[in-house]
């Protein structure tokens, strides 16, 4: 028998693709994308005014049970987004709103899609040193506005970096690991590929040892 395919959480969401969702008042458009937690979805308010239309990225999430730790952190996530929310070079996180199974939130969408699509697939910034520099000094500024605020990303990867169609505008996005204070305990935090050699061998010699 060959391996069972391991089922992501994604893949028991719907599609609501066609859907309205909270009371009517965003049409869900298509869908842009999958993640290990959520679906995101193209979406319009149905209730702002034809001259002022807009359209959003609505992130799809499954509803923990309240009061529970995974509760605890999406809330934490939502609060300290919404507190670094206010810089051009941070997604702007406008609400959040749920039904019985599902948690949605309401975000800028960004046309270009993530920063990682746009190096390798793209291929936005190659060999265009200048387009580089822009994104680097935009992110620097993003991560400055947010340590200022005492929020501390720890997942700043080019996956959680959000791009507009050319390359010139880029946004941090994803706070789903952050953290307020400067010091944390923790360990093996963020992704694994993105740690530094150092990290990642302190995390996984920690690991071996544990399960010793």
């Amino acid at each position: 028998m060959g391996r069972s395919k391991r089922i992501a959480a994604t893949d028991l969401m719907p599609d609501f693709t066609g859907f309205s969702l909270d009371r009517g008042r965003y049409r869900i458009l298509e869908i842009l994308g999958c993640g290990s937690y959520g679906k995101v979805y193209l979406a319009e308010d149905n209730f702002a005014h034809p001259s002022n239309q807009k359209v959003f990225a609505i992130k799809c999430l499954s509803k923990p049970r309240h009061g529970s730790h995974a509760d605890v952190l999406q809330q934490r996530e939502f609060a300290y987004h919404k507190l670094v929310s206010g810089h051009p070079n941070v997604v702007t996180f406008y609400r959040h709103f749920s039904d019985g199974l599902f948690v949605y939130v309401v975000l800028d969408f960004c046309t270009g899609g993530d920063l990682y699509i746009a190096i390798t697939e793209k291929r936005l910034f190659h060999h265009n040193e200048r387009l580089i520099k822009n994104a680097f000094i935009q992110l620097v500024d993003a991560v400055e506005h947010c340590h200022n605020l005492g929020v501390y990303h720890r997942d700043i990867k080019p996956e959680n970096v959000l791009v507009s169609e050319d390359g010139t505008h880029v946004c941090l996005a994803d706070f789903g690991l952050s953290v307020m204070g400067s010091i944390s305990q923790e360990f093996g935090c963020g992704s694994s590929c993105y740690m530094s050699p150092g990290a990642y061998y302190s995390f996984y010699f920690r690991e071996f040892w544990l399960i010793k």
